[in-house]
């Protein structure tokens, strides 16, 4: 399948982040498109965004079709307790109730290496109907950063 995408944000590393983006797979009509608003206060950033992703032109009838669409629904809170540490939980809501994600997280940047990489561990929970082969996942992520070297806060709010 072929994928098409697009994405546009606006960003005041000291205020916040606006961000909106589509992608679409070509041969599988499916597309997704997405807002977010994050607001930095202090040690803490505040998000909350919603995507709309479905399938276009599904067959309704012989003669018909459809799109066919849900929206997802995010709500999120980080807090830097230091620069170099951010602890993260969101929840994400589906339409008609018919579950939720919750994901608590942890992301340490440790400054006395001296090199910009950072280690994530994650914990989601699934409840409801929604459809996964498990209701719990763990996470563990390695990022380089290819950017001046700089405290987790600031890649956070001036690069990511």
């Amino acid at each position: 399948d072929s994928m098409l995408g697009a994405a546009l944000f606006l960003r005041t590393p000291e205020l916040g982040r606006l961000g909106f983006n589509y992608r679409e797979t070509v041969q599988s009509n499916q597309f997704a498109y997405a807002g977010d608003l994050q607001a930095y206060l202090a040690s803490w950033t505040v998000a909350a965004g919603v995507e709309r992703a479905g399938i276009k032109e599904v067959w309704t009838s012989p003669t018909t079709t459809a799109r066919i669409a849900d929206n997802t629904y995010l709500i999120g809170a980080s807090f830097y307790p230091l620069n170099e540490l951010r602890l993260d939980a969101r929840a994400n809501v589906f339409e008609r109730d018919v579950g939720r994600i919750y994901t608590a997280a942890v992301e340490w940047l440790p400054a006395f290496l001296g090199i910009p990489i950072s280690a994530r561990f994650s914990y989601s929970h699934v409840t409801g109907d929604v459809v996964f082969a498990t209701n719990n996942t763990y996470g563990v992520s390695i990022t380089y950063f290819f950017a001046p070297t700089h405290s987790l806060l600031t890649l956070d709010r001036a690069f990511r």
